[in-house]
């Protein structure tokens, strides 16, 4: 399989108590750790509550974020997740917000975009024709841009390619190991029935208990996982969406070296 392997932005750094997903002020030193553990991108994100000081919103900022990721340590710009849309609903506002951070993430040459419908915005089988303008908004800004678009969801893949239906062209799925491995539903069969839908993942392991734990040490069976992601032929990107655990460095360094054993 021909992976790039990357971790969310934020988990290389050591965060306030109770804060999972988190973006640090100082945002360079963690380019330079990802390069040094092996990692080959750090994933970026937008917060669900507006941050002016997130990078992303600053022209001179990105400017330093390319330096930091692509000159200073050789790493990639390739996914970003956006998890603004988790608190805030679908309106002319939030299509004007797509429509700008499409724009920034073509300067970035981002390949992948995961729209996370969760939240305010979860999509069931009850409300999903609520969606389907937005996501075909969201879809043709992302083709001009030639940038991926991925939702992510529980959904499942007979819901996703209702969808898909309409959306038509490109739409994809980015498939949560954590998230689903909660679902009654198999997750072994679901990732082999969305097979090429499929185009990036978010890598975390979750106990009974619905607590992100440490790659091997939760419900998921990663070499099941693997095994049928070379059945389907996966090549893209995982990004470790893994908990910081006592030493952030540490924990992704030890998830990494679980996760090489297995490819």
């Amino acid at each position: 399989m021909n992976l790039k392997i990357g971790i969310i932005q934020g988990r290389l750094t050591e965060a306030p108590p109770g804060r999972l997903q988190w973006s640090p002020n100082d945002y360079k030193p963690e380019f330079k750790t990802a390069k040094a553990l092996g990692f080959e991108y750090l994933e970026l994100f937008s917060e669900r509550i507006y941050n002016p000081e997130n990078p992303l919103w600053n022209k001179k900022k990105i400017k330093e974020l390319k330096e930091s990721c692509l000159i200073k340590n050789k790493l990639i710009f390739y996914s970003f997740v956006d998890d603004y849309i988790l608190k805030n609903k679908i309106d002319d506002k939030l299509e004007s917000y797509y429509q700008n951070l499409i724009l920034i993430l073509n300067q970035l040459k981002i390949k992948i975009l995961t729209v996370p419908f969760y939240g305010i915005n979860k999509i069931n089988k009850k409300n999903y024709k609520n969606y389907l303008k937005f996501i075909i908004f969201i879809s043709k800004k992302c083709s001009k841009s030639n940038i991926k678009l991925c939702i992510e969801s529980n959904m499942s893949p007979d819901l996703f390619f209702i969808i898909k239906k309409s959306v038509k062209k490109n739409f994809y799925i980015t498939f949560d190991t954590g998230n689903r491995i909660l679902l009654k539903r198999d997750l072994v069969q679901d990732l082999i029935a969305f097979n090429k839908s499929i185009k990036h993942i978010h890598i975390k392991d979750k106990d009974h208990t619905k607590k992100n734990v440490q790659l091997g040490r939760g419900l998921v069976n990663f070499k099941s996982l693997f095994l049928n992601l070379k059945k389907i032929d996966y090549s893209g990107g995982i990004t470790f969406e893994t908990t910081r655990g006592k030493n952030s460095i540490i924990s992704a360094k030890n998830n990494l070296l679980f996760i090489k054993k297995l490819l």
